[in-house]
């Protein structure tokens, strides 16, 4: 009886032990990741169903015995993998988030993301591995994609620069950066005849005519004897081929001698209906697909502007020159307003987003430090777009008193701690009354001026920063419309190389730099000239050639005390009552929507003006607070703000914008608009600003 008793209990034992196991293989086959396990020899003890599939077997028993030669990875992936097992197992010592690429059963080049620890026996000793990798491609290719973007901006930004550039310097320009934005290995930029029966080649890439075997290869050449090279101007739009083998004859042939072709990519430029200009590029590693043909198009209209600029510039009087350059500088302007505006809209969305799953988000959650690293790429696009509205004008945030003295002195300890072979030297006056600015765009003068001063000095030197006070009579001999009044002065004094008359005389022109093509934008003392102008103030500069360098700002002087610093929001605070949201954009309002519920309001959403006007006399006893757009197409801030304070003189609006507090802002809020707040903006912050409007305090 007893012997029976045992062996129920041991069956009932291997019964619970063959269940658990099959729990646990439930529960890891279900897991999103695949997971796989090894013995010392990187021969494989198991894996979930999830990399089976991506190991191309049938069920995760046929993994059983195999390694990763048996696997349908490349040579030199399955050699990394190999490695990292082997350190993992010799130092004992796991190895997380590595990222690499892996050849997926389907053929597909996937991007994973992987970790590996060891595996202990009983006593203690490592046995084999336990890994775990997810597809991280979407994630990649995303990354990548922004990452294009920025590059080709620059691109952009470095082209607009060449204004002083020969044609073919700004093909040749053009046509590497084509190459290196797709990855490609060769390429061509050319021009079309007005009858479209002729293509002139421009430019060669370096590594097609170092390869190529063509000698004196002529310059102008048929269409229709060209082969490949004139295809999408015979066929009017953009080609992709990325099988150059397969057998289509009239997409066959390229002048003799030409480097062999693999894959190969064309689009042509047009004005007017006409084709003007046709690039190709060749031997990319992967696939062309529509994004290369919507990058490259974009960089050669670029390219193809400032050509056409050049040639109908040739032979125009000086005059008419300084009349365009005014033109350009405003239009300069306003494209790169417009261009701050919709980036700050774009920035709006994400940094909303991020927000929001910030607070569902336990902050041990493995993707919470991705997030900050997110909201970290969101705060650079805040400070280009910071440096884009400098230059168009649109950067004054918030103007308040500010201590001269003090700005100076922080930001030149900040400078000389990154530059130890500056000496900077400080004389700065004891009874210097305060300025009327914003603080945050005077900080971007002195340091674009102190990195300007650097550039100069090469070497080493130094930069003498001095304030002093200066009367209107005192400033009678500068050529300025001068307001009344005191001024403060800072002079800026490098020991550098000085500057030629020709370099003086442009260097506040939009994009000019004396620096090579992909060091700078010219955007520097371009930016500094119009936020000082933006303030009322004016610049002059002192240099000759082999000499020091003194630039001379001045800014009215003012009555007022300073203040102190600006109160900033860091902590949630939570409200009552409910939001009118009114923004042209659907993805402000909808991120904005959930943002105000997220922190207890309820929200009414308006899409344009006209319907906020509607909207607020239907329900103006239910809304406590507007948050309002500047920007809107038909009916703006400004015109929408003085109906709703027609219906309702005690009205409470937030002013919200994706340019910063420009001429427009400051007139509603001169009018009794309660405050404004700047795209794009934190969930805290936006808490903050309606808690402060509403005069409700913390709980």
């Amino acid at each position: 009886m007893k012997e029976d008793k045992n062996t129920s209990e041991h069956k009932e034992a291997m019964e619970l032990m063959r269940n658990s196991y099959q729990m646990l293989r439930l529960v890891v086959d279900s897991l999103p990741l695949a997971i796989f396990w090894k013995d010392k020899n990187s021969v494989y003890l198991g894996c979930n169903k999830n990399f089976a599939v991506h190991a191309g077997v049938e069920s995760p028993d046929d993994i059983v015995g195999k390694n990763d030669y048996d696997l349908p990875w490349k040579k030199e992936e399955t050699e990394l993998y190999l490695d990292a097992d082997r350190r993992v197992m010799a130092t004992d010592t796991p190895e997380y988030n590595t990222i690499e690429q892996q050849l997926q059963a389907d053929g597909k080049q996937a991007w994973v993301e992987t970790n590996k620890i060891p595996l202990y026996n009983t006593r203690g000793e490592v046995i084999g591995i336990l890994g775990s990798y997810e597809d991280i491609t979407e994630r990649k290719l995303a990354e990548e994609s922004i990452n294009l973007t920025e590059f080709r901006l620059k691109a952009l930004l470095d082209l607009n620069q060449m204004t002083e550039a020969s044609i073919k310097e700004i093909t040749d320009f053009t046509l590497e950066e084509a190459i290196w934005l797709s990855n490609s290995k060769m390429g061509f930029i050319a021009f079309v005849d007005k009858d479209e029966t002729l293509i002139s080649i421009q430019s060669w890439s370096k590594r097609a005519s170092e390869e190529c075997s063509i000698i004196d290869r002529p310059v102008v050449y048929p269409v229709n004897n060209v082969g490949l090279l004139g295809e999408s101007v015979r066929q009017r739009k953009p080609i992709i081929i990325n099988d150059y083998s397969a057998h289509i004859p009239n997409k066959k042939g390229y002048p003799k001698g030409h480097v062999e072709i693999f894959s190969y990519m064309s689009v042509p430029v047009f004005e007017e209906g006409k084709i003007v200009a046709v690039a190709g590029l060749g031997n990319k590693e992967d696939n062309y697909d529509e994004k290369d043909v919507q990058q490259l198009t974009l960089l050669l209209e670029g390219m193809w502007r400032i050509i056409k600029h050049k040639r109908g510039e040739a032979g125009k009087k000086e005059l008419e020159k300084k009349y365009y350059q005014a033109q350009k500088m405003k239009a300069i302007g306003a494209l790169s307003g417009g261009i701050a505006r919709d980036f700050n809209n774009l920035l709006m969305a994400i940094q909303g987003n991020i927000s929001l799953m910030e607070m569902e988000m336990d902050p041990t959650h493995p993707y919470h430090e991705r997030l900050k690293n997110i909201e970290k790429q969101v705060q650079r696009g805040v400070s280009f777009t910071s440096r884009l509205l400098g230059y168009a004008r649109k950067g004054i945030y918030e103007i308040k008193p500010i201590d001269l003295n003090k700005l100076v002195k922080e930001t030149s300890d900040y400078f000389s701690a990154s530059k130890k072979e500056i000496i900077v030297h400080h004389e700065l006056a004891e009874d210097l009354p305060p300025i009327e600015a914003d603080k945050g765009q005077i900080e971007q003068v002195l340091m674009n001026m102190y990195e300007n001063a650097a550039d100069a000095m090469p070497a080493g030197g130094y930069l003498v920063l001095k304030t002093f006070n200066m009367t209107l009579r005192d400033m009678e001999d500068k050529l300025y419309n001068l307001k009344p009044g005191d001024y403060v002065v800072l002079s800026i004094t490098d020991t550098g190389k000085g500057m030629d008359k020709e370099t003086m005389e442009r260097i506040f022109d939009p994009f000019f730099t004396t620096k090579r093509i992909g060091r700078g934008t010219g955007l520097g003392l371009a930016s500094v000239y119009s936020i000082i102008t933006a303030h009322g103030g004016y610049i002059d500069v002192e240099s000759k050639e082999g000499q020091k360098t003194t630039f001379s700002i001045y800014l009215s002087a003012s009555i007022k005390k300073v203040e102190g610093d600006v109160r900033t929001f860091d902590q949630l605070i939570k409200g009552t009552g409910t939001v009118l949201l009114v923004d042209d954009e659907e993805a402000i309002l909808e991120v904005g929507k959930e943002l105000l519920e997220a922190i207890g309001y309820q929200v009414i959403i308006a899409i344009n003006g006209e319907e906020a006007v509607e909207v607020y006399k239907r329900r103006k006893d239910d809304i406590d607070i507007v948050l309002l757009d500047i920007s809107m197409p038909r009916m703006g801030g400004g015109e929408t703000y003085n109906r709703l304070k027609e219906i309702n003189s005690d009205i409470k609006v937030l002013l919200s914008s994706g340019f910063s507090i420009d001429g427009e802002a400051y007139q509603i809020l001169a009018r009794g608009c309660n405050g404004f707040i700047q795209k794009p903006f934190k969930i805290n912050e936006l808490s903050g600003k309606i808690n402060e409007i509403l005069g409700r305090t913390k709980v």
